[in-house]
């Protein structure tokens, strides 16, 4: 027996057991793991292990306690009272004082106990501070909220910003976006649910699996996330396609069962049918996004995509295991009242399936493929054509919502102190223990920090030199500084951040402003010749070791080891997709032809996201302000997912036109049968991953907001201009080069399939048996056709259906084309399903499709199709009908 079949059987029969079990389970899951989930994983991960920004990061925090990773600031202002007022300094001190008990915080620097200048507005009624964290990643993150806390009363206005500020803010609107999301998913899911299944029953079934799939993916993300970091966004994307993956299965196994309960003797064979066919594909399908996700994970190895692949990992191994067990199971406890409590009345059956407009279209399409194919292409090159405006951006705040206190708290420093205050340019420079006090040096710092000025892409420097330079030092004097020269007190305070003077004398910071933002392309051409030529060639043949570090080269070392893998990403999911529709189609052109398609809808999806926010194309509709950006990490997690969806839509589809392919060996028949039997399925998954996917662009989190936009434009895309218009015309311009494989390597190819495992074939009956074949006849019953019956002779084959080329041809609408065989064998005659639509039924019973087959005895009732015409099978030999079985 099939293997699906016998899971299915076998939850048929363990169903109130099967689900107990997992109603135990995903309570637990939901009650004591998924809720906890938002609580243990963390903003940040866009680090690159090894990276020149992380050298420089890692000197920074142990030389100066303090890098871009690890400093938050505070804003403070006032619109009465300038820094040299009292009150204005009482309450930044005392500010300074609390936030110092903060777990965490190894130094508070102001104006006040620095004298820094550049600390204050131009206007005086400004001030920052900056906060040194000595925590990981994580802790940091975690300490900004204890930092606000302890600002609360503070007399100024104030706003806490930075980078862990900004990962702070993530997590809080990320959970945010999760509540929101689910408030507008689930009811507007449940509505296209009614629509598309008509029935209460069946429209709460797919939304129960995709809950239960979300719970148990969010409570393994849980268990991970309690032990190694795991990115929030992971959360957001792992409920969004989960809740996705979870209906789009149970969409395709409940459509087919709902086709097979009336054809099926009773409900246990309906399950074990369902799922020899459905179950099967969702099964494929599962497969298929996981190895996807597995592939991004090892080959990129970055922590944000790292962690959302996993999540989406887990959530389609969940909704793979739900939709294995728990969805037959409850198919098997409700069987027919899976029709029961209709809002939508039932659609009357047509009488001719070639008047379905899928057929039509198709037919329409292939009699005209070129335009159609062409027309199809330029709509997508059309749509994909802002892509060459890509730019991306990493932990930006203006992905945040604008009422976050990170985001107007850089908008505040940014409107009163210049741009990009936050986000400069750091070159740390290191030489040996109390080397930074030698000429030698001081002299190299100076010519850096000169070289640095001079460049087209920088505002200013701030350096140990320029200090120097601004105190009316000469150079002489300069090249003589000692660090005794900088008694305790606010000078000192003030030299810290560009000296590691109270340290071991080895390190200093060349801090370089760029006007232009850290992710304009601008700044990072001038982080690019920093580290290319300009500083090598000012520290030229001293032996002094420089990383150039910061927020901007961060970003970079990231975006471009990312980019650097996605390739090797890209061509193992096209080499697994290729192989896997390979084994299903046992074919060259087929798979080819599927990934060359898939690519250019996704390469049409990128651009659309482009047009939208980088262009700001509705913008105003989405509710979002453009940053020019995309997220760095949006492109390889659509192009996995997409991948995968698109994957699954062919195997669904394209495993009905090889059926029907296999009867007729006509091309257009079989392409445009196959369109008439899925494009209705294939519609009504977009529509409701449309829906799903479309929830998550109220997101607050821009990030969040481009993986749902992106994956609703995706899924339109790939089912309607992919699906419906570039598959019929480029099959048939293959024709029947579609089903081509070298036969040599048909023997190394294992064949997977959709429906059930091929029975054997029977054995061929050699010529001289027809002689002793007895005598049979065909008659119709109940006046239906053939009038007069047909006589079983000549020891050839008989075939019927409704085309006029069959032996018997029978015009009732529940008849294929091409539906049943009759064979002569040695001991009588075999009766062969053809694949058709509606079945085959021998005295009630449905007998398996080609190649399977049916001996038939005197008096065997033949029913083609559930209430379809009838025909007896009589042996002239024989005077008396035995009993019907």
């Amino acid at each position: 027996m099939d293997p699906f079949a016998r899971l299915g059987r076998t939850m048929f029969r363990y169903r109130w057991a099967v689900l107990a079990g997992w109603l135990v389970v995903l309570a637990a899951a939901g009650v004591f793991l998924a809720p906890k989930a938002p609580a243990v994983v963390k903003s940040g991960g866009f680090r690159v292990p090894g990276s020149e920004s992380i050298k420089a990061a890692q000197a920074l925090e142990r030389d100066f306690h303090g890098s871009s990773y690890s400093t938050s600031v505070v804003v403070y202002q006032s619109s009465s009272l300038t820094v040299t007022d009292a009150d204005f300094q009482t309450a930044v001190s005392e500010a300074s004082a609390r936030m110092r008990t903060v777990r965490h915080v190894r130094a508070v620097l102001d104006f006040t106990n620095t004298a820094n200048p550049a600390l204050v507005s131009q206007d005086g009624h400004s001030t920052f501070a900056i906060v040194d964290l000595d925590g990981s990643e994580s802790e940091d993150q975690e300490a900004v909220g204890e930092l606000r806390s302890q600002l609360r009363g503070t007399r100024l206005d104030h706003y806490i910003t930075g980078a862990p500020a900004v990962n702070y803010d993530i997590q809080i609107a990320s959970e945010d976006d999760l509540h929101r999301a689910e408030l507008v998913t689930i009811p507007l899911v449940l509505v296209l649910l009614l629509l598309v299944f008509r029935t209460v029953v069946a429209a709460v079934v797919p939304l129960l699996l995709g809950a239960s799939a979300v719970v148990l993916s969010n409570a393994g993300l849980y268990l991970i996330a309690s032990r190694t970091d795991v990115s929030v966004f992971s959360l957001n994307v792992a409920s969004m396609i989960g809740l996705g993956l979870g209906i789009d299965f149970s969409l395709i196994v409940l459509t087919r069962f709902r086709e097979e309960l009336p054809n099926a003797p009773s409900v246990e064979e309906a399950v074990a049918r369902t799922m020899q066919t459905a179950g099967r594909s969702i099964t494929y399908s599962g497969i298929t996004v996981v190895l996807g996700m597995l592939l991004l994970t090892l080959l990129i190895g970055l922590t944000v995509p790292a962690s959302i692949s996993m999540g989406v990992m887990l959530v389609a191994v969940a909704a793979v295991l739900v939709g294995l067990t728990v969805l037959p199971a409850l198919m098997s406890v409700v069987g027919k009242r899976i029709e029961w409590l209709r809002v939508i009345p039932r659609r009357a059956p047509r009488a001719d399936p070639r008047t379905v407009i899928w057929y039509r279209l198709s037919r329409l399409i292939m009699h005209r493929p070129w335009p159609w194919l062409l027309g199809a292409i330029a709509l997508l090159a059309v749509i994909a054509f802002p892509l060459h405006s890509l730019a991306t951006t990493g932990a930006d705040p203006r992905l945040l919502p604008s009422n976050m206190q990170s985001v107007v708290g850089v908008k505040k420093l940014n409107a009163t102190f210049g741009a990009n205050r936050l986000t400069p340019i750091q070159v740390v420079v290191k030489t040996k223990p109390d080397g930074v006090w030698t000429p030698e040096f001081l002299d190299a710092i100076g010519r850096l920090s000169q070289t640095a000025a001079a460049e087209s892409g920088v505002d200013s420097v701030q350096s140990l030199y320029t200090v120097a330079v601004a105190q009316g030092l000469t150079p002489d004097q300069y090249r003589q500084l000692k660090p005794s020269q900088f008694p305790a007190g606010p000078q000192r305070n003030a030299l810290t951040l560009l000296v590691d003077i109270d340290g071991r004398n080895d390190s200093v910071v060349v801090n370089v402003f760029s006007p232009y933002d850290q992710f304009d392309s601008r700044h990072q051409d001038t982080i690019y010749r920093l580290r290319g030529t300009t500083v090598p060639e000012a520290l030229k043949g001293t032996g002094y070791t420089a990383y150039v570090g910061g927020s901007g080269a961060a970003f970079l070392d990231f975006r471009d080891t990312e980019f650097a893998r996605f390739p090797a990403v890209v061509g193992g999911v096209l080499l697994m997709t290729f192989v896997i529709l390979m084994m299903f189609f046992q074919s060259l052109f087929l798979p080819l032809k599927a990934i060359l398609m898939n690519v250019a809808s996704i390469v049409a999806s990128y651009g659309a996201l482009v047009a939208i926010f980088v262009y700001g194309w509705g913008g105003r509709v989405l509710g979002f302000e453009p940053s020019g950006h995309l997220s760095v990490i949006t492109p390889p997690i659509l192009f996995a997912v997409l991948f995968g969806l698109s994957a699954d839509y062919e195997v669904f589809m394209l495993s009905r036109v090889k059926e029907i392919y296999d009867e007729t060996h006509d091309n257009m028949e079989a392409v445009a049968g196959g369109l008439a039997r899925t494009a209705g399925v294939i519609t009504a998954a977009a529509l409701l991953l449309l829906g799903v996917f479309g929830s998550f662009s109220v997101a607050g989190v821009q990030t969040v907001k481009e993986v749902g936009v992106g994956l609703a434009i995706g899924v339109v895309l790939d089912t309607t201009v992919v699906r419906i218009i570039m598959v019929p015309a480029t099959m048939r311009l293959l024709g029947d080069a579609n089903w081509w494989m070298p036969n040599w390597l048909k023997r190394f190819v294992p064949k997977l399939t959709e429906g059930p495992a091929p029975a054997p074939a029977p054995a061929p009956s050699p010529v001289a048996a027809v002689a002793s074949t007895p005598l049979a006849r065909l008659r119709g019953m109940a006046g239906a056709a053939p009038e007069a019956p047909v006589e079983l002779a000549g020891g050839r084959s008989l075939r019927i259906g409704r085309d006029a080329a069959n032996d018997i041809q029978l015009l009732a609408p529940q008849v294929s084309r091409f539906h049943a065989r009759i064979d002569v064998t040695p001991s009588g005659h075999a009766l062969i399903d053809l694949n058709s639509r509606n079945g085959v039924f021998v005295n009630r019973t449905r007998i398996p499709a080609v190649p399977g087959s049916r001996q038939l005895d005197h008096g065997d009732r033949i029913q083609l199709g559930l209430g379809g015409p009838e025909l007896v099978y009589e042996q002239a030999a024989v005077s008396a009908p035995p009993p019907a079985s």
